[in-house]
């Protein structure tokens, strides 16, 4: 049996292409009879352009992203299963629940209920200031230190809240 024509499978193989390509490429003029015909007829009529090879070695964005992949490899190797993909996320977990119990780490909803508790009691402190220090200014000047105090409490408090 002398085969002289590759079947579409095998030269698609051989140049790194789909089967289904390789049939679009053969019905647009591609040789089929050889590998090496069928790289020259595409050198020749196709736009390297088009191609991923072209575009994994000389676009920019694909660059960055092989670069970013091949940096989480060296930092995280990739699962190989879901087993390990599992067992990662339970070491995590464990990380994460022994820093809550040793204190290098609080929970957030803690720490923000502390957080607006501070900031509510630091608020009322501040807006009090002026009824505290009334009593020890003498009588005629007590409105307008009020009003002083009044304002720099105010605006150091909107500078604090991010209102203009």
């Amino acid at each position: 049996m002398d085969r002289t024509k590759l079947t579409q499978a095998e030269l698609g193989a051989a140049l790194g292409i789909s089967q289904p390509m390789t049939s679009r490429l053969i019905a647009l003029g591609m040789p089929d009879d050889s590998t090496e015909a069928a790289r020259l007829w595409r050198k020749a009529h196709l736009d390297r352009s088009y191609t991923i090879d072209y575009r994994r070695t000389r676009h920019p964005r694909h660059a960055a992203v092989r670069e970013a992949a091949q940096a989480a490899m060296q930092a995280d190797p990739p699962a190989k299963s879901w087993r390990d993909r599992h067992d990662r996320a339970r070491a995590r977990t464990a990380e994460i629940e022994l820093a809550l119990l040793e204190g290098r780490s609080l929970d957030r909803d803690q720490t923000m209920a502390v957080l607006t508790a501070q900031i509510a009691n630091m608020r009322q402190r501040l807006l009090s200031i002026p009824s505290r220090v009334v009593l020890d200014v003498p009588a005629e000047a007590r409105l307008k230190v009020v009003e002083i105090i009044e304002r720099e409490v105010f605006a150091a408090l909107a500078e604090i809240s991010g209102i203009k």
